[in-house]
């Protein structure tokens, strides 16, 4: 049975998009222990990826370690860390969904799932470490078929957006 079959009747949000988009991504996030300011892949991100030199992984190492443990207490619960890293899927999702319309592609993402479920199938499917990921969203890509039966709605932009003007200062050196 393929792999979007046994998904389906987990993704209550995506009945039409997961059974005819011609490609579906499934985005992870990191868990807990992937992303704690101690962590061996933080240590190598900085270290061998980012090429940092030692004085400035331990002081961001430091910093990182503040805003894990204090300003977003990230570290109080595994929900409140993984949380924050699915929040970081949805930079690359921003940029997905524009990319696609850039070029024509329709896209359609999905939250509409029952998490543990869907992360089941996965595991079982293609053997995903549910210890360490966790499904974020889901992005369903392709070209439509037929027009929405209804026009797309939003609320009026001062409804949900407000602007708050913020002059620059000069900084000391």
């Amino acid at each position: 049975q393929p792999l979007r079959e046994k998904l389906l009747p987990h993704v209550w949000g995506g009945q039409k998009q997961l059974p005819s988009a011609s490609h579906v991504i499934i985005a992870l996030a990191r868990k807990t222990g992937f992303m704690r300011y101690d962590n061996d892949y933080v240590q190598h991100f900085m270290r061998d990826v980012q090429k940092f030199p030692d004085d400035a992984i331990q002081a961001r190492t430091c910093m990182l370690k503040k805003f894990q443990e204090q300003d977003f207490a990230l570290l109080d619960s595994d929900r409140a860390m993984t949380d924050w890293s699915g929040k970081q899927t949805y930079i690359a999702l921003g940029n997905m969904m524009t990319a696609a319309a850039l070029i024509g592609i329709d896209s359609c993402p999905i939250e509409g799932f029952a998490l543990e479920a869907v992360e089941q199938v996965l595991s079982d499917d293609i053997g995903l470490d549910t210890t360490n990921w966790s499904v974020a969203y889901l992005l369903g890509l392709g070209y439509r078929k037929a027009p929405p039966a209804r026009p797309k709605t939003r609320q009026d932009k001062a409804a949900v957006i407000q602007v708050i003007e913020c002059k620059p200062f000069e900084t000391r050196q």
